[in-house]
């Protein structure tokens, strides 16, 4: 059923009789107006939904009741309907230009005045939804654009704070790799003062303390010698201090060496071979030394450093290892030296703790060559450590006379 207002404005309505039967049948209400005046104020009051207009009316015609109806916001919208005798294209005209949207002419037929009807209902109701729809994606576009604004507000802020938060990190991160730095450079000069303290003791021991004993074990031999056919028992007391003094001169050796190989001034495969052997002996543990391709001819500095990581390396094995065989492999190419230390033992977890002092110590003293360490190792598997040092960086570090 039709729940639509129709206002009938004609100043006899009672020709209408038939129509607004037909129409209230069809569940439209229908109001009536008289003339154009009262059809004006009727309009404003019930705001129909449709306005069957006479155009021949005393008093205020239906042109120019149209024409106010059309001038007013609350009516505007309206769809007019003219109901005319004039039959002129210039009245038509003259209707269509005061705002009606349709006309149907007198004497009214019935079928023609409810197709026309229904059609215009129809049409008005659908630009009412429009207009909603338009009024409804206007609101929404507004709320739209205004949460756009807030979000780009929002991101403008959050934006403004990351750039903030970046910079300060970034000024963090700086002053983090400045702070390494100047902890990489002091722990070089740490092992360079180091060293030198080494050598330097090394030095005293094997030319002061060695000579002071080798000196000693003349005397005791000149002792013997003088007065050992005198008294007999001095022979087996100069004997036993002689073979304590023998003793301490290699230990004296051991500490020297030690603290710095003398075969380090051979080359730095020799020192690994020499270190290799010290280990086996002392460990039970085999250890073969293997170079590969041409060595490169190290300073001091570097050769130093390489025999300390092998060093720690073989301490790391001996103390947590449980290996029976250790492999120390020197390669050199156009770009990198690598030292490669592997054993057989039980392995670790490298993202543990175990071993942790010897492996930093490892990478740091790598570090300090401009070089990278790779572990690579498993409970229960094989260790093996690979340090890769850049030739350039040796090259450009060994003394002006070699």
């Amino acid at each position: 059923m039709n729940s639509s207002t129709i206002l009938i404005v004609d100043d006899t309505p009672s020709n209408l009789g038939m129509a607004v039967s037909l129409l209230e049948g069809r569940g439209y209400r229908v109001a009536i107006a008289q003339d154009g005046e009262e059809g004006l104020q009727r309009a404003r009051l019930l705001h129909p939904d449709l306005i069957l207009l006479d155009v021949m009316m005393p008093g205020v015609d239906g042109f120019e009741t149209c024409a106010r109806l059309k001038a007013l916001a609350q009516t505007r919208d309206i769809p007019v309907i003219f109901m005319t005798a004039l039959a002129s294209t210039e009245d038509k005209v003259k209707g269509f230009a005061a705002g009606g949207v349709d006309y149907v002419t007198k004497p009214l037929q019935i079928d023609e005045v409810l197709a026309r009807v229904d059609t215009h209902i129809k049409l008005h109701a659908a630009h009412q939804r429009l207009e909603q729809q338009h009024v409804q994606l206007q609101a929404y576009q507004e709320d739209l654009e205004r949460q756009v604004q807030a979000r780009t507000v929002e991101l403008s802020t959050t934006n403004l704070r990351l750039q903030v938060e970046i910079e300060e990190r970034k000024q963090a991160q700086r002053a983090l790799e400045e702070s390494r730095a100047q902890l990489r450079s002091l722990s070089a000069r740490y092992q360079e003062n180091s060293e030198e303290e080494r050598k330097l003791v090394a030095h005293e021991l094997h030319e002061d303390l060695a000579q002071i004993l080798s000196g000693l074990r003349l005397r005791l031999g000149a002792l013997g010698y003088q007065h050992g056919a005198v008294v007999p028992s001095l022979g087996n007391q100069l004997e036993d201090a002689n073979d304590l003094t023998h003793k301490a001169t290699a230990i004296v050796r051991n500490i020297s060496a030690m603290l710095r190989p003398s075969v380090l001034d051979i080359g730095v495969g020799a020192t690994l071979e020499w270190l290799a052997a010290r280990f086996s002996a002392s460990t039970n543990i085999a250890c073969q030394v293997h170079i590969q391709g041409s060595e490169v001819a190290f300073s001091e500095q570097h050769a130093i450093v390489l025999f300390r990581i092998v060093q720690e390396s073989l301490a790391n094995v001996a103390q947590h290892a449980g290996a029976s065989r250790v492999d120390i492999t020197l390669a050199s190419d156009a770009q990198h030296c690598c030292l490669t230390i592997r054993d057989n033992g039980c392995g670790f977890d490298p993202r543990s703790k175990q071993g942790g002092l010897g492996l930093l110590g490892i990478r740091e003293r790598t570090l300090t060559l401009g070089g990278s360490v790779e572990i690579e190792s498993s409970v229960g598997s094989d260790t093996e450590i690979v340090v890769r040092i850049p030739v350039a960086v040796v090259a450009d570090k060994l003394p002006e006379s070699m």
